[in-house]
This record gives C-alpha cells, structure tokens and sequence, in this order.
C-alpha cells in the first residue's frame, strides 16, 4: 500500500511541475506578447517627420555629403529593391547630374558612373 502511494505522490508531483512549467512558458509568451502590442501601439502613435531625399546638382564639393546622406537613408535600406533604389537615386539628381548616363539603366550602373565622375 505504502508502494502505492509513493507511485501516486511521484505522478502527481510530476503532473504539478508539468502544469507549473507550461503555467510559466504561457505567462512568457503572454508577457512578450503584451510588450509587442504596446509596440506596435506605440509606433502608430508615433508620427516623425519624412525625412526628404537629399538632392545632388553636380556640385564636386557636394558629392561626399550627398553620398552619405543617400547610403544611409536608401543605399543601406534591405527592404528596398534596385528598382526602388534607382528611382530613388533619378529622383534625387538634379542639374549635371541629372544629365548623366550610366551603362545601363540599373542602380549600381548610375551609383558607379556617379562615383566615377564626382
């Protein structure tokens, strides 16, 4: 009887520390959970000012500013693909820049030729 008993006392423990655990790994995932709406909440609340395209007329001395501007805002930016890259770099060139020609009409193309002329 005794035998039993101790059998029983083990699976119950076990069932509780079962229960216990699955009881901490819920709360987690609730916890996560809940500081990822607040996020989300957050960012929608959120509103900064667009940051404007930085504009390149040709200008020697503009180039290295200009090129780092670009980099970081849209060079740099993974969820852009080449096509909206080099409609973002057209649409930042203005005057003799504006009116050079790359091999071919592809981002890395123009980024070359510009990096090559100025």
């Amino acid at each position: 009887m005794e035998d039993r008993l101790e059998v029983l006392e083990v699976r119950i423990r076990d069932i509780l520390n079962s229960l216990i655990a699955k009881s901490s790994v819920s709360s987690v995932h609730n916890h996560e959970n809940a500081i990822s709406q607040i996020n989300s909440k957050l960012k929608l609340e959120i509103k900064l000012p667009e940051i404007p395209l930085p504009v390149f007329r040709g200008r020697y001395g503009e180039w290295p500013s200009f090129k780092s501007q670009f980099d970081n805002i849209i060079s740099n930016n993974n969820d852009l693909s080449e096509s909206q890259k080099l409609y973002y770099l057209k649409a930042s060139l203005q005057g003799d820049a504006k009116l050079l020609e790359a091999v071919d009409d592809s981002f890395e193309s123009l980024i070359t030729a510009l990096k090559t002329r100025f």
